[in-house]
């Protein structure tokens, strides 16, 4: 199984380093950006697998693997469009692996969370309903709250929250 696992990660960092090779050559001559996207994401793949392989030998770590993948077609698609949005997407990309990383260190045994099971529920309640107080209007729909210059939607934040509500009363 290791074995097999190493190979597939072998084969991702070989795809991930012939798409951006390939966005390196897009425009004709070679641009060494693309190529450093590709390099910081191979790390960034390759730290949260360690993590997962380190502190949860048992743990499903394809899914991970898979996801960042996927991710990773996304950033090419979006980098040869916009440059500034790939920058931006890259950002959040290593954002939710700091994130995830973060949250596996932080709850190793998630058996705590159980007994939170009603207080993410009402949480889910009080952040679905917060764009009918403090929303503000975005092309057309009023479901963004924003914080300076920072703005998102509750409902990505109660997706969170729901998900540990519906595994804590699940479990019981």
């Amino acid at each position: 199984m290791v074995n097999l696992e190493k190979s597939i990660l072998k084969n991702i960092y070989l795809i991930i380093i012939l798409l951006f090779l390939i966005l390196s050559l897009h425009r004709g001559t070679f641009e060494i950006a693309p190529f450093i996207y590709g390099a910081f994401s191979i790390i960034l793949i390759f730290y949260g697998h360690f993590i997962i392989k380190r502190f949860y030998p048992n743990v499903d770590k394809y899914l991970f693997i898979i996801s960042a993948f996927i991710v990773q077609f996304g950033l090419v698609m979006l980098y040869r469009l916009d440059l500034q949005r790939a920058v931006r997407q890259m950002a959040w990309f290593a954002v939710g692996v700091t994130v995830f990383i973060f949250v596996l260190l932080l709850f190793p045994n998630i058996k705590r969370l159980e007994k939170y099971s009603l207080t993410f529920a009402l949480l889910t309640i009080i952040i679905l309903t917060l764009p009918l107080f403090l929303g503000r209007e975005i092309k057309g729909s009023k479901n963004w709250i924003q914080i300076g210059s920072f703005s998102f939607q509750p409902s990505e934040l109660g997706k969170l929250f729901i998900i540990f509500y519906l595994s804590g009363v699940i479990k019981k």
